[in-house]
């Protein structure tokens, strides 16, 4: 395993760090869907099915505010020869951590009657950090 240091636009980390969570979410359908039916009504098929459900059903890709989206952030991710599900996942969390930060930087920054959108755009990160954070990915096994 490595740590790589990444930088990026505030709208592109975002952007990035969404199709990441919807790949997973194509993985695991395409998955479910090469089961056979009696597969797919084991445990583990049930669980792929909610699985796919909850990240078809999560957040959605906030708008970046304009004050905010070209503003470079730095941050890391995990990266091994072989990338598990909840490796990329944790990937995408830690992307939008580094973009919060950045955001509480330009709360600062920013004067008062200008920060409803930092804090709405904050505020739907951080629930989809939630969201994420309870996604449990089945082994193949």
């Amino acid at each position: 395993m490595s740590v790589e240091s990444r930088d990026g636009s505030v709208a592109n980390i975002v952007a990035e760090a969404f199709r990441e969570i919807s790949a997973l979410g194509d993985e695991l359908q395409a998955w479910l869907n090469g089961m056979s039916n009696r597969e797919a009504e084991t445990d583990k098929g049930r669980e792929l099915s909610e699985l796919i459900e909850e990240i078809e059903a999560g957040p959605y890709e906030p708008e970046v505010p304009s004050l905010i989206e070209g503003e470079s952030v730095d941050y890391e991710v995990r990266v091994f020869a072989q990338m598990s599900r909840a490796t990329r996942r944790d990937n995408a969390v830690s992307m939008l951590e580094a973009v919060i930060s950045r955001v509480d930087e330009g709360l600062v920054e920013t004067p008062e009657q200008n920060r409803g959108p930092l804090n709405s755009f904050k505020e739907a990160l951080q629930g989809a950090i939630e969201d994420w954070k309870e996604y449990e990915f089945p082994s193949a096994s």
